[in-house]
């Protein structure tokens, strides 16, 4: 504990006693009949009992306390003789002074010679004043020998608290000191045991070499010997360069060199050569050992062994470098494909499309018309899968939205398409049919739904998930039909067989939107 510290446990009853002290003075005044003295102690006790809380509050250290508290006792010491005479014993009190100064030994030598001369003239000066038995205040004689029992009495009460409180705590902290150092010590043992074991089995486990300055080979532990394949007697004196696989690490060893050259260690990959030349590979820390336990200025080659992991790695990038290559030309192949596919979807849309103007059967030409959508219908999805990269489902909203698109364009629309719904995702083997389904709902709006002159044309589309199921909503703001009253043709035959054979979906009453064709379609069918 440092000094300061230990002083601060004893300064702490020091006061303590000395405002007790003060009360009894001035209960001993007030007994006397002193009452103009009774100030004096008063004030003593304030000021000890503030001078306590600032030591505490670590405002004050403890040697300003102390002289300020000295200081305090000298001067009521001399109010005290003065008002009572020697013969009462308050010099008692100043003996106190040098037994709790001397507790630190911090003190400078010339604050230790004032201090205790200035008691001691104190002292002295008080002696020949007042041992004649001069006093300003009138008692009996035996009034001061009861005062001088009671004074010396609490000198010698206070020196004792101060000194055994002092005593027991100092030795409690001492005692938990030495208990401390007997934990460290005990800590330090196991880590050094510790460290030795790990030491000795780091040597057991690793390839360990030791050169001297120009390299050549001067001890080696078995891990290594056995590592290059050569016998104990044969790699003494060897030079580490005669190791070094020229075809791979020539210029890792030049690196090494210059490290340990300029005094710095080495962290890397050799590669050495066994002595049948059977690449090795080592994973590689080098530094000049500073230890007066070994020679200084040999060079330590500490490694683990990687040959396994280097042929490991060059298998896996022979065959990453083999997959990327099958990649790219899957992937050309993939793009060739889809181009292909693409063209002839548009080849056949297009030939439909010539077929469509030159027909004058109107009835045929509607129906090749029908199939002509199917068609760019299904090109429209083969888009979006090329365009997201996904095999194995469609977001139906873009789907939808691309099918409308071409849809609306090519009918010369000029309304409105809302196209809205939650985030829904459509298998890709149910895309295409969903597809016709809506180009056959959207040809009938686009043909059917208003006169020549109608304004603020609207269709709303909208898919929402309810429950299990999935609601397909379908209208425009149109004059609407009674399927129930027009023969149906083969889109209408087509939609049918679709939307309530393939999808077996059920047809929901709805009055959400005008002209509004409602389908509940089941997730497990239809939607993913």
């Amino acid at each position: 504990m440092p000094n300061q510290d230990r002083y601060k446990v004893a300064m702490r009853p020091a006061l303590l006693m000395g405002i007790l002290t003060n009360i009894y003075i001035v209960i001993v005044l007030i007994l006397v009949g002193a009452y103009t003295t009774v100030l004096c102690p008063a004030i003593g006790g304030v000021v000890f009992i503030v001078l306590f809380f600032l030591l505490k509050a670590n405002k004050l250290n403890a040697q300003q306390t102390f002289l300020i508290a000295a200081s305090i006792v000298a001067e009521e010491v001399a109010v005290h003789t003065h008002f009572l005479g020697w013969d009462s014993g308050f010099t008692y009190f100043m003996f106190l002074l040098p037994t709790v100064f001397l507790l630190n030994t911090e003190w400078k030598t010339w604050i230790v010679v004032v201090f205790l001369s200035a008691v001691g003239a104190e002292t002295v000066s008080l002696y020949f004043l007042y041992v004649e038995g001069y006093s300003a205040h009138e008692i009996s004689d035996s009034t001061q020998t009861i005062i001088n029992t009671l004074n010396a009495s609490t000198t010698g009460i206070v020196a004792i608290v101060v000194m055994v409180y002092f005593s027991k705590t100092i030795g409690k902290r001492d005692e938990a000191l030495v208990k401390a150092n007997a934990d460290l010590e005990y800590e330090r043992r196991k880590s050094t045991n510790l460290h030795n074991s790990i030491k000795d089995a780091f040597m057991e486990i690793s390839l360990v070499a030791i050169m001297t300055p120009n390299w050549s080979i001067d001890d080696a532990n078995q891990n290594f010997i056995e590592f290059v394949g050569m016998a104990k007697d044969e790699i003494y004196n060897l030079n580490l360069s005669d190791l070094i696989n020229t075809t791979e690490s020539v210029d890792e060893f030049e690196s090494l060199r210059s490290s340990i050259k300029n005094g710095v260690g080495w962290t890397g990959v050799l590669s050495l050569s066994k002595a049948d030349k059977t690449p090795l590979w080592i994973d590689v820390k080098a530094f000049v050992l500073q230890s007066d336990k070994f020679d200084i200025g040999k060079v330590w080659l500490i490694g683990k062994d990687i040959t396994k992991n280097v042929k490991l790695e060059a298998k896996l990038k022979s065959s990453n470098e083999d997959l990327v290559e099958s990649l790219k030309r899957k992937e050309f192949l993939l793009r060739e494909l889809n181009h292909r596919v693409k063209n002839n979807l548009q080849f056949i849309s297009g030939v439909l499309f010539l077929q469509v103007q030159n027909e004058s059967d109107e009835r045929l030409a509607d129906s090749l018309s029908i199939v002509q959508s199917k068609i760019t219908a299904i090109n429209d999805l083969h888009d979006i899968l090329v365009e997201k990269a996904s095999i194995d489902s469609v977001d139906i909203i873009s789907y939808l939205k691309a099918i409308s698109t071409k849809l609306t364009f090519s009918a010369e629309y000029d309304g409105k398409v809302d196209i809205r719904g939650d985030n829904v995702k459509i298998a890709t083997e149910s895309a295409p049919y969903f597809g016709i389904v809506l180009n056959e709902l959207m040809t009938n709006s686009l043909k059917y739904a208003w006169d020549q002159h109608e304004c603020e044309k609207e269709i709303i589309i909208e898919i929402n998930k309810v429950g299990g199921e999935f609601i397909f909503h379908y209208s425009d703001n149109g004059k609407g039909y009674d399927r129930d009253q027009i023969s149906p043709g083969l889109g209408t035959k087509l939609f049918d067989l679709l939307m309530l054979k393939q999808f077996k979906a059920k047809f929901v009453d709805c009055d959400q939107h005008p002209n509004c064709q409602c389908y509940a379609l089941g997730q497990e069918v239809l939607l993913i």
